[in-house]
């Protein structure tokens, strides 16, 4: 009887802590997002050389741990 106790609370704990931590993982990246969205905004009204831009799009790839793309 104590050994489905703990499975069950385990599930239900592994669970929570699963949706818990992909909804932190989320946040963070659309907060990622959002900076970056914003400072390449400002380097496209100032029409910044291709060359500045690309190396901008590679040093925030490096700093947020994920892929960089300019669409558009």
């Amino acid at each position: 009887m104590a050994l489905l106790a703990v499975v069950s609370l385990g599930i239900v704990l592994l669970a929570s802590l699963r949706t818990y931590y992909g909804q932190q993982e989320r946040d963070y990246l659309i907060g990622n997002a959002r900076t970056v969205s914003a400072q390449l905004a400002l380097s496209l009204e100032v029409a910044a050389p291709l060359e500045a831009l690309q190396s901008q799009l590679q040093g925030f790839a490096f700093l947020t741990l994920a892929r960089v793309r300019l669409l558009d």
